[in-house]
């Protein structure tokens, strides 16, 4: 049993190897800051579980803190359901969810806490060894559901875009990743049920559950560092090659159209949704109740632009103000483009360039000898 017990380093190592992988931003892994948060937690988590359990099975602690990484278990496929969410920034109420798992965590936390001695009494007591087995059961199905509506998620996103073929085949691994998961999970309940009815040791069965998550893990690992899918949601352009044939049988009528078109305008011009250097199609979309494909039809017949020109051409608007402004004449060229949207310099002076035919610095000067 002393590989069984070992396992665990693995899992912590990959688990230290991912986090400095992602926090930094490596390889622009995970754009967004709260699907970046979220794979954060997901990764933290289980590496404190990987440490609990290296600590639980080689007697290295004698404290209450062991074995509380069980109390947590029940987060994987909630927290990967929020991830997908996240990743391409649709509408969820993350406050409501979260009041829910909380409470549940807690209610949790009270009946694991509220009851005797596990380490002594579990493989005595049949009843007590059915109320775990119970509530680890409600624990995996809990992940295994919400893993499955990730995946179904992830299947029903309409970019209404055009990925690259990086982008496709990052796509297409990060479904895979959730059905290793549900595999893997799934494999974890016929492991319990096979050691419940064969009466196997608990830490034996602990240990082989370990082994099992570790080869998630593993795979987690392999994906982020072979095929960068968690940077999937990137800066995807609008497909304007082929608009007419497109939306040729397209169900929005005229009235429709002009309807969302005002709509579209009240979220960019009232609101200034396009401050958000992060905004995105999908974003738009929720905001004027319209599909995808709806929202991008309307843009491309209303302007001839693909999204990322239309949002950009409110951020140069708002900026060429910004810039003859007495107001914020001691702004910086580069303060007033984050202070508008664009996320870097380049980025700015590359779309400033194409709006008005000249660099922001010429125009600033421009209109200082006026």
């Amino acid at each position: 049993m002393t590989i069984l017990n070992n396992i665990p380093l693995v899992g912590i190592l990959i688990g230290i190897m991912l986090l400095i992988i992602v926090i930094p931003n490596r390889k622009g892994y995970v754009q967004n800051r709260r699907a970046k948060l979220i794979l954060v937690s997901i990764i933290a988590l289980n590496t404190y579980s990987q440490i609990d359990s290296y600590l639980y099975y080689n007697d290295l602690i004698d404290s209450g803190w062991i074995g509380l990484s069980y109390l947590y278990y029940h987060l994987y496929g909630v927290l990967f359901y929020f991830f997908v969410f996240s990743l391409f920034r649709e509408q969820i109420n993350y406050k409501i969810w979260g009041t829910v798992i909380l409470v549940y965590t807690l209610l949790r936390g009270l009946f694991l806490f509220t009851l005797p001695d596990i380490s002594d009494q579990i493989e005595a007591d049949s009843f007590l060894s059915i109320l775990i087995f119970i509530d680890y059961a409600i624990a995996l199905l809990l992940n295994i559901a919400f893993l499955v509506l990730a995946y179904f998620k992830l299947k029903r996103i309409n970019f209404s875009v055009s990925l690259t073929g990086v982008e496709k085949v990052n796509y297409t691994w990060l479904k895979r990743l959730i059905i290793i998961s549900i595999i893997i999970y799934v494999a974890i309940i016929q492991s319990d049920l096979v050691s419940y009815f064969t009466d196997m040791a608990l830490e034996t069965q602990f240990k082989i559950e370990s082994l099992i998550t570790n080869i998630f893990f593993f795979a987690m690992a392999y994906f982020a560092i072979r095929f960068p899918i968690f940077s999937i949601y990137g800066d995807f352009k609008d497909d304007t090659t082929t608009a007419g044939i497109k939306y040729a049988k397209s169900s929005l009528k005229s009235s429709e159209s002009n309807e969302l078109w005002n709509k579209i305008q009240v979220v960019m011009k009232d609101d200034k949704a396009y401050r958000n250097p992060e905004y995105r199609l999908n974003d738009l979309s929720s905001a004027a109740g319209k599909s995808l494909h709806h929202v991008s039809q309307v843009i491309n017949e209303k302007t001839g632009m693909s999204f990322s020109d239309f949002v950009n051409k409110f951020r140069v608007e708002e900026a060429k103000e910004l810039l003859v402004s007495s107001k914020t004449s001691h702004f910086t060229i580069l303060a007033i483009a984050y202070d508008v949207g664009f996320n870097s310099k380049t980025t700015f002076y590359n779309a400033f360039k194409k709006e008005c035919g000249i660099t922001p610095t010429r125009y600033r000067r421009n209109s200082e000898k006026q």
